[in-house]
């Protein structure tokens, strides 16, 4: 397992690090000290490597498991900790903000206010964050709106931003039928 895929491991697993963990010094060798309580839980219990489920203690020699005051950890380690750390929040800040977002667009909704709707679902799909609301939303609406154009859109961007993973898996299939409908309908309007 590479550098990469290692840390891809522990950022999509429940990792949270002290906003400041408690370090000493960088040691001649590029270790940190660490203080064990702090950065024994940014670890993961298990990963999967080369297709079968480890034991994570195994691989870092119980370091789940050290009654020690300090760990020493490889200084690139602990940066690529901290960085995921960092990113983390970002992504929990843009999940917030949509949230936010598609709160403020079912409240318009609700009110009738429809164009505010289309502005604020608009804003929200344009923060990339894979969350299926605001696109349901909008093509409801442009839907209800005959405006095909927007729609297929609309739909052909969630097609693009969501991954085509078995988490997506349904969604991506009813996008598929609701675009192959919109673009029909799209004809039939250019007909008539």
């Amino acid at each position: 397992m590479g550098l990469l895929d290692f840390i891809t491991k522990l950022f999509f697993n429940d990792i949270s690090i002290p906003k400041y963990p408690y370090f000493s010094l960088y040691n001649k060798d590029g270790y940190v000290k660490v203080k064990t309580e702090d950065f024994r839980y940014i670890i993961p219990s298990e990963m999967e490597i080369n297709g079968k489920t480890e034991k994570t203690h195994d691989i870092f020699f119980g370091l789940l498991y050290v009654k020690s005051t300090y760990i020493y950890v490889e200084k690139w380690f602990y940066e690529a900790v901290v960085k995921i750390e960092e990113d983390r929040k970002k992504l929990w800040a843009l999940q917030n903000k949509t949230a936010e977002l598609n709160n403020i667009g079912t409240k318009y909704e609700k009110e009738g206010n429809i164009e505010k709707a289309i502005e604020t679902y608009e804003k929200n799909v344009s923060l990339g964050y894979t969350a299926t609301h605001s696109y349901d939303r909008l093509c409801i609406i442009y839907r209800k709106q005959k405006d095909y154009e927007n729609e297929i859109r609309i739909i052909n961007l969630f097609l693009t931003n969501f991954p085509n993973t078995k988490t997506f898996e349904k969604s991506i299939e009813k996008y598929k039928t609701r675009l192959s409908k919109a673009t029909e309908l799209l004809t039939k309007s250019y007909k008539q």
